[in-house]
C-alpha cells in the first residue's frame, strides 16, 4: 500500500471516527460533557452503594477505603464496557451504512475499526474519570499504572476481531443483533468485575480464562491497586492470542464481503 493510499485511508477513519462519536451527543445540551458526566455519576452510585450501604470491602484491602470495591469495581465495568460496545454494535454496523456496501472502492472492513475505536475512547474517558477518582481517595496511583496500556490494547485487538466477525456475520444472519447483548452480559458476570477471582473455586478458575475481559480485569487491577506487574509470559500469550482473533475477525470479513450487497 503506497504512502498516499496510507494517507486517504487514515483521513477517511479519521472523519468516520469523528462523525460516529459526535453522533453520539447530536442534538444534546450538554455535548460532549455527558462523556464525562455518565461515568462520574456511575462511579459516586458505586462508591455509595457497595462502599457506604453495604459495606463491601474488596480482599486484603479492606482497611484502605470505604470506597475500594467501588474502584474496583469501576475498573472491571470500564474494561467490559470497551468489549461489549465494540461486539453489541458489530451486528448492526453494515446495515446502518449499507449505502457504502455497492461503493466498490470504499474499504467496508473499516467501519468496525471505526466502531471498535470509537468504544475505546469512550473507555479512556472512564479511564481519566477512574485516575481522578483514585487519586482523590487513595493518592498517587503507583507507577506501574503506567503498564495498563499493554492489557488495553489486546482487549481492543479481541474487540476488534470480535467486531469484524459479527458485523459479516450480522449481514447475514440478523437475528445475531438480539443474542450479542445476552453474550455481552454473561460475559461481564463471568469474569471477575463483581469478585475477586479467588472466590471461583479453583476447579472452576482456569475455565474463566477462556473469557477474554478476566486476564485483562486481573491485569489492570493488579498493576493500579497492588503495583504488581503481569507476568512476561502471560502477557505475551494474551497478546498473542489477541492478534490471532483479530486476523482470523478480518479474514472472515474480508472472505465474506462480496455477498454484502446482495442481503443489504
Amino acid at each position: 500500500m503506497t504512502r498516499m493510499k496510507l494517507k486517504t485511508l487514515f483521513f477517511l477513519f479519521h472523519q468516520l471516527l469523528r462523525r460516529d462519536l459526535d453522533s453520539r451527543f447530536r442534538g444534546s445540551s450538554l455535548g460532549w460533557l455527558w462523556a464525562f458526566t455518565v461515568p462520574l455519576i456511575m462511579l459516586a452510585v458505586y462508591s455509595f452503594v457497595f462502599g457506604v450501604v453495604f459495606k463491601v470491602r474488596w480482599g486484603s484491602v479492606a482497611e484502605n477505603s470505604e470506597t475500594n470495591f467501588a474502584l474496583n469495581l469501576f475498573a472491571g465495568i470500564i474494561l467490559h464496557g470497551l468489549l461489549a460496545e465494540a461486539l453489541n454494535r458489530a451486528p448492526s454496523v453494515l446495515q446502518q451504512h449499507a449505502s457504502y456496501v455497492k461503493k466498490i472502492i470504499f474499504p467496508l472492513w473499516l467501519l468496525p475499526v471505526v466502531t471498535t475505536t470509537g468504544a475505546l475512547v469512550f473507555a479512556a474517558i472512564s479511564g481519566l474519570i477512574l485516575l481522578v477518582a483514585f487519586v482523590f481517595m487513595q493518592g498517587i496511583p503507583p507507577l506501574h499504572s503506567l503498564l495498563i496500556p499493554l492489557i488495553v490494547l489486546p482487549l481492543y485487538l479481541f474487540a476488534l476481531g470480535g467486531a469484524w466477525f459479527l458485523a459479516a456475520l450480522g449481514a447475514y444472519v440478523r437475528d445475531i443483533v438480539q443474542i450479542i447483548p445476552l453474550l455481552t452480559t454473561i460475559l461481564m458476570f463471568m469474569a471477575p468485575i463483581f469478585y475477586p477471582a479467588s472466590a471461583i473455586p479453583e476447579e472452576y478458575r482456569n475455565w474463566l480464562l477462556l473469557n477474554p475481559l478476566t486476564y485483562a480485569v486481573d491485569a489492570v487491577r493488579n498493576l493500579l491497586f497492588f503495583a504488581q506487574p503481569p507476568g512476561l509470559w502471560s502477557l505475551l500469550a494474551y497478546t498473542g492470542c489477541a492478534c490471532l482473533t483479530a486476523a482470523a475477525g478480518l479474514l472472515f470479513f474480508l472472505k465474506v464481503r462480496r455477498g454484502f450487497a446482495d442481503v443489504l
